[in-house]
C-alpha cells in the first residue's frame, strides 16, 4: 500500500509560468513539477457530488487533459430539485437535498440549450408504493408532456427518457400523477434532481 504522508506543503512562485499545468478550468486541479515528478494539487472533494455539482465537468476536463477520448456531449444541465419552484400540490415541500411530493403536485425549473436536438432526460428519484405500484412522474417541457417515468424503488435511482428539445430557454416540470393512500401504505415521490443532456 503506497501512501504519501506530509505535515506541510509550501508552494512558491514557479520560475516559469508554463511549468504549472492547470488540469481544469477553473484551476481546481493543478499539476506542479517537482524533481523528476510532479505534485497534484486537488481542491475537489470527489465524494461530495451534491455539494460540488461541477464535479463531473471537472472530471471530464481532467480525463481529456490526460488524453482520454470521451463520447461527445454538447451540454448537460442539472436541475437540483431543491432549487426548483413548487408549482402545485398541497403536500409538496423542499428539503436540503431535494423535494418531497406527498400529494399530487409538480415542481419546475429552467434551463437553456444552445442548440436543439435529441436529448436524454434523467430523473434521480425514489418512492414508496401502494399495493406494489410505485410513483409515476410526468416530465413536461414548456408545458408539453414528453414522457412518464416510474420511480420504481424505495432507494435512490436514475430513470431516463428521450425527447427532442429545441434551442433556447425552456421550463421543465416534474409532476407526481398517481398519488394514493391506503393505510398503512402511502405512495410518495422523492426527487433529487433532473439532468438534461443534449447529444450528437
Amino acid at each position: 500500500d503506497r501512501n504519501l504522508l506530509f505535515a506541510e506543503l509550501r508552494v512558491q512562485g514557479a520560475p516559469a509560468s508554463e511549468a504549472v499545468r492547470r488540469l481544469t478550468q477553473p484551476a481546481a486541479l493543478v499539476r506542479l513539477p517537482h524533481g523528476a515528478g510532479f505534485v497534484l494539487l486537488d481542491d475537489l472533494n470527489w465524494e461530495l457530488a451534491d455539494a460540488q455539482p461541477k464535479k463531473q465537468e471537472f472530471l471530464a476536463t481532467l480525463l481529456r487533459s490526460l488524453g482520454v477520448s470521451l463520447a461527445p456531449s454538447l451540454c448537460a444541465h442539472t436541475l437540483e430539485a431543491e432549487d426548483m419552484d413548487v408549482v402545485s400540490g398541497s403536500l409538496v415541500y423542499k428539503t436540503e437535498t431535494g423535494v418531497v411530493l406527498a400529494s399530487s403536485g409538480s415542481v419546475a425549473g429552467s434551463f437553456t440549450l444552445p442548440e436543439g436536438g435529441p436529448c436524454l432526460v434523467k430523473l434521480a428519484a425514489w418512492g414508496t408504493p401502494v399495493a406494489g405500484v410505485y410513483p409515476l412522474a410526468e416530465i413536461a417541457v414548456d408545458g408539453a408532456p414528453v414522457g412518464r417515468l416510474t420511480a420504481g424503488a424505495e432507494t435512490p435511482g436514475s430513470y431516463a427518457l428521450k425527447a427532442v428539445i429545441g434551442a433556447g430557454a425552456h421550463t421543465l416540470s416534474v409532476s407526481f400523477v398517481n398519488d394514493a393512500y391506503a393505510p398503512p401504505e402511502d405512495r410518495n415521490l422523492f426527487v433529487d434532481k433532473v439532468v438534461v443532456s443534449l447529444r450528437e
